[in-house]
């Protein structure tokens, strides 16, 4: 029988506690970010001009690449989409 794992794969891949917890609401900004571009039927150039931020930034976000982005960058992104930040990273 396998033991169960409670490690998350963000727990795994940052050896301190809170570098898992950053990268935690990363990804959870970035999920609401890219749902809510989804659900809009936005295309990236649109998100980016709502957002004030340049297209390559979007597809930053929608392709996953946390490591490039900051929690600042994706607070401001989100709030601009009309997301509440802290509950989209709750």
């Amino acid at each position: 029988m396998r033991a169960k794992s409670t490690n998350s794969v963000l727990e795994v891949l940052a050896d301190d506690p809170a570098d898992a917890m950053q990268l935690r609401i990363k990804s959870k900004l970035m999920n609401a970010i890219i749902d809510h571009i989804d659900e809009s039927k936005l295309t990236q150039s649109a998100a980016a001009e709502i957002m004030l931020v340049q297209r390559t930034r979007v597809n930053d976000v929608c392709n996953g690449r946390i490591d490039r982005m900051t929690i600042d960058a994706l607070v401001a992104m989100a709030a601009r989409l009309g997301l509440d930040p802290l509950q989209s990273a709750a």
